[in-house]
């Protein structure tokens, strides 16, 4: 127990741990402000660099390290991109610094290296996200205003994110409330608000993230037969929090879907679907390379003012977005550090069922968002990649190989 309450208490100041001083702070910050998490960001990296910086040993971790390499791939095509690209370079280095998050991985990935610092990574998130669940439920009931309304609680980021990042934190409380007896009814208490919170809030992301995590939580501990007793949570959830604002969300998508269907694209979520539809095609016709780093706006203007479509930069999905900037070949990077997500997930030791959701979450996600673009998404994540793969066991681990 002392273990988790006292992790900050523990620690004694001095220069080798600023760096992982400031990355607690940044993933504290990551879920409440865009603003405190950059900064935090450049003060780990500057300590870090004044401390031990990539030296060779740290530049060998990371060289052995898949799921580093694959992110510093991705990103390496990202900066390829931008030669051929038909924007200005201004434009296409903007879309290149939106990713910059992957450059950090391997920082993090260094800071949290031992059991006890990955141990401190997820409590820091965990903390700023308990944070955003109180302060959602006193807007629910009218004793908080900061950015949402009693209909729709978000709090420090807007709802998209909000949900994204509570739905994560459902199996992280869960998955920590497993782990620890001495807090285990509390973390279960904290695990089924959180769930019921994602519902309260309007974000559909994180309705369907929250689904597939609780699949896998039942999958996990009763395998393929769990899966029944999986849908049938999900049904009990459902009707359990299907109080007004999500009876109304609920009509409302199937109303757009309905829409949709008959052509009608004035809604958010038929908009959407024009987006991914009309980006599929974009991308057979430069199937192999992109049309090169920052270049989707431009390409999909051209689009929209041909056909009359609603102009878009984001195709709200992941993978459509990277295939059409880099081809084929930029898919598949993404692809393979999603592969390496769940290829190593086993490597990581007793984080490993958290490490599966992670990938699922990403997986998932990527679909409906572009959850690498996204500020607080994409730093969310790679930041809990980090924690979670920091120290993979195992000599497999040192050389790529499962």
């Amino acid at each position: 127990m002392a273990q988790i309450l006292n992790p900050i208490m523990n620690i004694s100041i001095h220069s080798k741990q600023w760096p992982f001083i400031f990355a607690l702070l940044t993933g504290f910050a990551i879920p409440i402000s865009s603003a405190a998490t950059n900064i935090f960001i450049v003060l780990t990296f500057i300590s870090f660099m004044l401390n031990q910086g990539f030296n060779r040993q740290n530049l060998s971790k990371i060289a052995h390290h898949p799921l580093a390499m694959s992110a510093l791939l991705l990103f390496s095509l990202m900066i390829i991109g931008t030669s051929y690209s038909p924007v200005e370079n201004l434009v296409a280095w903007s879309q290149v610094k939106k990713y910059l998050e992957l450059l950090y991985l391997p920082l993090f990935i260094l800071v949290f290296s031992s059991k006890k610092r990955q141990v401190y990574g997820l409590w820091a998130f965990l903390a700023a996200m308990l944070l955003t669940l109180l302060f959602s439920y006193l807007t629910a009931w009218g004793l908080f205003h900061y950015k949402g309304t009693m209909d729709n609680p978000f709090v420090f980021k807007q709802h998209i994110a909000q949900n994204i990042l509570m739905a994560f934190s459902v199996y992280l409380l869960w998955f920590l409330a497993k782990k620890h007896r001495f807090w285990r009814y509390l973390g279960f208490l904290l695990a089924t608000l959180a769930a019921v919170n994602v519902f309260m809030v309007q974000g559909r992301s994180g309705y369907v993230i929250l689904l597939a995590l609780i699949l896998l939580i039942t999958y996990q501990l009763w395998t393929w037969r769990g899966l029944l007793l999986g849908l049938l949570l999900i049904a009990g959830l459902s009707v359990a929090v299907y109080h007004r604002p999500l009876h109304e969300r609920a009509q409302e998508t199937v109303q757009q879907m309905a829409d949709y269907q008959h052509g009608i694209v004035k809604n958010s979520l038929a908009i959407r679907l024009q987006f991914q539809y009309y980006s599929a095609q974009l991308f057979w016709q430069h199937p192999w390379f992109g049309t090169g780093t920052g270049s989707f706006a431009q390409q999909y203007g051209q689009l929209a003012a041909e056909k009359d479509l609603f102009p878009s930069s984001n195709p709200h999905n992941e993978y459509l977005l990277i295939a059409n900037q880099l081809g084929g070949l930029g898919l598949l990077a993404l692809i393979g550090f999603f592969y390496q997500m769940g290829r190593l997930r086993t490597l990581t030791g007793d984080y490993a069922p958290l490490a599966s959701a992670l990938t699922v979450t990403l997986v998932v996600g990527c679909a409906f968002n572009s959850m690498l673009l996204d500020f607080t998404e994409g730093h969310a994540f790679i930041y809990l990649l980090a924690v979670v793969y920091a120290r993979l066991t195992g000599e497999t681990a040192l050389t790529g190989q499962a």
